[in-house]
């Protein structure tokens, strides 16, 4: 009977403590509220890399901001990086997200996205020179996953088919096209740009992949 009385005793004065230590609380404090993964890298995007494999797949390399002339007196910046390439040069993921859509009908273009989150997206646009000689099941083949798939960065996600062409390289930030190249990493910014400069069709004015210009303002 008294051991059974000890430990009513004990139990009431632990919960005595409990209630004390709650009701020491400010009415101000609050639990911190935690932002879930989806809201965190909503506001952040991991460095991009580069989409090509090999320095040795590029033949020349067009700098983001170049008035391009797109007919019936359209003349805009190019709101993406091109590098040129031969037929079977491979690419490779800019960042892990998720393939968006697939676009095959466009006249001179295959195209699809990576999702990164709900902030950004990079597009690839591949323009062969030959496209009018591929049937949709040949681009299809040229891309490695289907909408929905999970791709790493790094990760082989297309390939040139028709006869050689240019990988358009971009980048959506909350719907507006920005500088891709801009958001590399250090090193990787500079290499790519010492690349540019090496390679044949250097274009007048530019001597960085993201200049200053009316279109852009370089972060750097």
């Amino acid at each position: 009977m008294k051991l059974h009385c000890i430990t009513l005793y004990i139990v009431f004065g632990l919960c005595l403590i409990l209630i004390i230590t709650g009701c020491s609380k400010s009415p101000d404090e609050s639990p911190t509220e935690e932002k879930s993964p989806t809201e965190e890298t909503a506001d952040t995007i991991t460095v991009l890399t580069v989409p090509y494999i090999d320095e040795s797949d590029v033949s020349y390399i067009q700098p983001f901001g170049v008035p391009l002339d797109f007919g019936d007196g359209d003349i805009r910046p190019h709101a993406a990086v091109d590098f040129g390439c031969n037929d079977g040069a491979e690419f490779k993921a800019s960042a892990s997200g998720t393939l968006g859509n697939i676009w095959l009908n466009y006249p001179h273009s295959y195209q699809f996205n990576i999702v990164i989150n709900d902030k950004y997206v990079v597009h690839y646009c591949v323009e062969p020179i030959n496209i009018a000689t591929l049937s949709d099941e040949d681009k299809l083949n040229a891309i490695y996953f289907s909408p929905g798939d999970s791709v790493k960065e790094g990760q082989k996600v297309c390939k040139m088919v028709g006869g050689g062409g240019h990988l358009d390289w971009g980048l959506i930030k909350d719907g507006e096209r920005v500088c891709p190249a801009c958001f590399l990493s250090d090193s990787e910014y500079v290499n790519v740009n010492v690349l540019f400069r090496n390679l044949p069709g250097s274009y007048e004015g530019y001597d960085s992949l993201c200049p200053d210009n009316s279109y852009h303002t370089n972060p750097r």
